[in-house]
C-alpha cells in the first residue's frame, strides 16, 4: 500500500493569499508583522490539518462483478468502501481496469460517514478475449479542512475471463434461420 500526502487547492489558495500579503507588506511596511503572523498561523494550521489527514482510518474496499464477461458488452461493476474510523471521509476512487477494457464513470467518489460505507458503480466493456486482471484502486482522501489530499494505493486483485459474445452469435443464428424459412415460403 503506497501512501502520500499532497497539498490540495484550498492550501494553495491560502498560500497565494499569504504571498499577496507579502507583496502588500513590501509596499506598506506596517503590514510586515501581519504578514509574519499570518505565515506562522498558516503553517501551524496546515501542519495541524496534515496531522489530521494522516490520522484518518484507511478505508477498506470490495469489488463486485461477474467473473465471465463478453467482448463488446457493457458490464456493471460495484465498489463498496467501508470506513472503520470515527470521522467521515471524503474520497475519490479510481479503479484500475484491465488493459483492453473501456471504463465509464471513473473516477468516482463521495462522502463515507463514520463507521459506514459508500457504494459506487461504474461500467466496463472488454474489447479482447482472454484472462483479465483488476490490480487495485487509487484512493484520494481529503483532509477535514480540505487543505491536503492523502493518496493511497489499495491492492484489490481480481481476475475475470472474457469470452466472445455468444448472445450475439445466437441472435445471428436465429436471424439466419428466420431468413431461410422466409426464402422457403414458410
Amino acid at each position: 500500500m503506497r501512501l502520500g500526502c499532497r497539498p490540495a487547492t484550498n492550501l494553495v489558495r491560502a498560500g497565494a493569499a499569504w504571498l499577496a500579503l507579502a507583496l502588500a507588506a513590501g509596499q506598506w511596511p506596517e503590514l510586515t508583522d501581519v504578514w509574519l503572523y499570518a505565515g506562522a498561523a498558516l503553517a501551524l494550521l496546515a501542519l495541524f490539518d496534515l496531522g489530521r489527514v494522516r490520522a484518518l482510518a484507511l478505508p477498506t474496499a470490495e469489488r463486485e462483478l461477474a467473473h465471465n464477461l463478453s467482448i463488446g458488452v457493457w458490464q456493471g461493476v460495484s465498489l463498496e468502501l467501508h470506513n472503520p474510523g470515527d470521522e467521515a471521509l471524503t474520497v475519490a476512487v479510481y479503479d484500475h481496469v484491465p488493459e483492453g477494457f473501456v471504463g465509464e464513470n471513473l473516477p468516482s467518489g463521495g462522502r463515507v460517514r463514520a463507521r459506514g460505507f459508500l457504494r459506487l458503480a461504474y461500467r466496463v466493456k472488454p474489447e479482447a478475449r482472454g484472462d483479465a486482471h483488476f490490480p487495485g484502486l487509487d484512493l484520494r482522501l481529503a483532509s477535514p479542512w480540505g487543505w491536503w489530499r492523502r493518496e493511497i494505493w489499495l491492492p484489490l486483485p481480481e481476475s475475470v475471463r472474457v469470452y466472445p459474445n455468444f448472445a450475439a452469435v445466437a441472435q445471428y443464428a436465429l436471424l439466419a434461420t428466420d431468413q431461410r424459412q422466409g426464402s422457403l415460403g414458410v
